[in-house]
């Protein structure tokens, strides 16, 4: 279609934009709808719902930090693969910075 050969419909109705309907400013906002005692409802247990998932995503988190940091200061027999009694030393004091000093 030519460019030059366009003219407008003279029968369709002209365009106009939903947030001008309210008034002529386009900085006025629509009024809002009251909220219903049902939305209300679905709206809280939602929200309580959405609380109780982070909070056991958030125990689960810290309680899986606190083993792993509880597996790492277990040390490893390396000969029979057994976890001997006492602090793993590395994470006190780096061995390399021991294995240094003296």
């Amino acid at each position: 279609m030519d460019p030059n050969t366009w003219k407008p419909n003279p029968f369709a109705q002209p365009f106009v934009p939903k947030h001008f309907q309210y008034s002529g400013c386009s900085h006025v906002v629509p009024p809002v709808r009251q909220m219903t005692w049902r939305r209300w409802f679905f709206t809280k247990i939602f929200r309580g719902a959405l609380v109780t998932v982070l909070s056991v995503t958030l125990i689960t988190n810290v309680m899986f930090i606190l083993d792993t940091s509880r597996k790492l200061q277990q040390p490893v027999n390396t000969a029979t693969g057994s976890v001997t009694a006492g602090r793993h030393s590395s994470l006190s004091y780096p061995a390399i910075c021991r294995a240094r000093s003296t």
